[in-house]
């Protein structure tokens, strides 16, 4: 049986997934990441794979979609999570 950390990555990475079925990652799916992330389930874990959606599916996003969550992942996301070093952001605190 799967530990609940495990099972809540295996959503997360599903949710992100299912945004790049159409092709597209529209400004509106972007808004609807980053107003989760800021509702305070975001984690370290969540801020690692968002990290690797924008890196791997950043061809799929509109120009807007995209620059809004590599701002929000520049500036604001190392408020919401803890960030380890290989993210190329530092955590809080730092």
């Amino acid at each position: 049986m799967p530990s609940k950390l495990m099972a809540e990555c295996n959503r997360y990475k599903a949710q992100l997934k299912s945004l790049v079925r159409d092709g597209n990652v529209s400004k509106a799916e972007v808004n609807a990441l980053v107003k989760e992330a800021r509702s305070g389930e975001f984690s370290e874990v969540k801020a690692h794979y968002l990290v690797g959606f924008l890196a791997h599916y950043g061809d799929k996003f509109d120009p807007a979609a995209k620059k809004a969550l590599a701002a929000f992942v520049k500036t604001d996301m190392k408020a919401y999570a803890k960030i380890a070093a290989e993210t190329g952001v530092e955590g809080p605190g730092a």
